[in-house]
């Protein structure tokens, strides 16, 4: 895998993660947690591997939920109050991480959002062609075929390496 950085701070800078591997996904969520944590009308995500982000151990970093498990539990720094990190769990030993899209220093490298989830909480529609995901379990199900469609690339990276170390040795 070739070097990949990308930062992510909070309004302050007070928190500075890395990303060190690219998304499995950016997408638009419309929840109404995330109205209410972004205080907009939909939040702009970028979703990893948890172990994927570079966070310190001892970040200013607030975190709650906002709905009975299995939820995302929301970070936000404890000096400017702006959401930095969401932490999910959604299977044992899998974890993910979501960052908001816009605190990247380089958005630009970030993937185009991919789809609106949870779209029939909007508050205002949207006229980009993304795909729009209404109800829970759509939007669920959405997000899940994305994280298996990251974990078969890279199985197969992994496999693809893997061979190629062999056939060096034979």
């Amino acid at each position: 895998m070739p070097d990949f950085r990308l930062t992510s701070r909070c309004e302050c800078g007070a928190n500075r993660l890395a990303a060190l591997r690219p998304p499995i996904l950016r997408f638009f969520c419309h929840c109404l947690v995330c109205q209410q944590v972004y205080q907009k009308p939909y939040a702009d995500v970028s979703m990893f591997w948890a172990r994927d982000v570079d966070c310190a151990p001892d970040a200013p970093i607030r975190f709650k939920r906002y709905r009975s498990p299995p939820a995302v539990r929301r970070g936000s720094c404890v000096h400017c109050h702006v959401p930095v990190l969401g932490l999910l769990s959604p299977l044992p030993g899998a974890r993910l991480a979501f960052l908001p899209s816009r605190h990247f220093d380089e958005s630009d490298a970030l993937p185009s959002a991919a789809a609106h989830i949870f779209y029939h909480r909007r508050v205002h529609a949207s006229r980009d062609g993304l795909a729009k995901y209404s109800g829970y379990w759509p939007s669920q199900w959405y997000l899940m075929r994305a994280i298996a469609r990251n974990l078969s690339e890279r199985l197969s990276a992994s496999q693809n390496l893997l061979s190629r170390k062999r056939s060096l040795i034979l």
